[in-house]
């Protein structure tokens, strides 16, 4: 119930059944992974037992071991992950994961979105190019929608960044960042306008640029364009 086009593909496959495999060493060392559909080289040539995957691409999920439910669309896409279950990845080495990773529950589309996730990236929305590329640590339940957005952190969970750059160095969580560059890097914190919001906790920017060079500083209030865009640090200001 197997199908098999390309040399060594399913070549180690002993009880899995219902997969297809087009592609060199695609399936290669598979005993009894079932239900998975790949299509590249070497595509999901690592997977033993995994089941219910999709993998479309040169080297795509080529590390899968016992991975299940795993989606991966785009060279690279997906590689390195071993165990992790329920990840989607679309796009050039999207996912693409550090060695013998174990993502879960991810869902990144784009050119090397999350290209550098491990075990502790889980339960994450990137979409863009290089969204959360390097992200390799404590990075949970984030929403992240922007070409480079969140691009440069390796933490940060509970977050909503929406825009272009947005909060490209951010370790912080439970913040809402929306726009072109704009930023919120502390702890519960709500930027909008591009360019808006900066560092500290508890503050609210709203309009282009407000607080832009703010780096430390609590409970402050901008309100309108430029708003506080000279501040870089102080506590209670509206």
């Amino acid at each position: 119930k197997n199908t098999a086009v390309g040399a060594e593909a399913l070549d180690a496959n002993t009880t899995g059944s219902e997969n297809a495999a087009v592609g060199a060493q695609s399936l290669k060392n598979n005993t009894s992974g079932a239900r998975n559909s790949v299509l590249g080289a070497f595509a999901m040539r690592d997977n033993s037992s995994g089941v219910d995957n999709t993998a479309m691409g040169h080297n795509s999920m080529l590390e899968n071991s016992t991975g299940k439910e795993n989606t991966g669309i785009g060279a690279g896409a997906l590689q390195m992950n071993s165990s992790g279950d329920s990840n989607t990845a679309v796009g050039y080495m999207a996912l693409k994961g550090s060695m013998s990773a174990a993502m879960a529950q991810n869902v990144a589309i784009g050119s090397a979105a999350m290209k550098a996730a491990d075990a502790s990236v889980t339960s994450n929305v990137y979409i863009g190019n290089r969204a959360g590329a390097i992200g390799n640590g404590t990075i949970q339940n984030n929403v992240v929608i922007g070409h480079d957005a969140h691009s440069n952190s390796a933490s940060g969970w509970d977050n909503v960044y929406i825009g272009k750059d947005n909060s490209q160095s951010s370790t912080g969580n439970s913040n809402v960042a929306i726009g072109s560059s704009a930023s919120a890097n502390g702890v519960n914190s709500v930027s909008v306008g591009r360019g808006a919001g900066g560092g500290g906790d508890y503050n609210v920017a709203l309009g282009s640029a407000s607080f832009q060079k703010l780096t430390s500083g609590d409970f402050n209030v901008g309100l309108g364009h430029f708003t506080g865009d000279k501040v870089n640090s102080g506590d209670n200001n509206v």
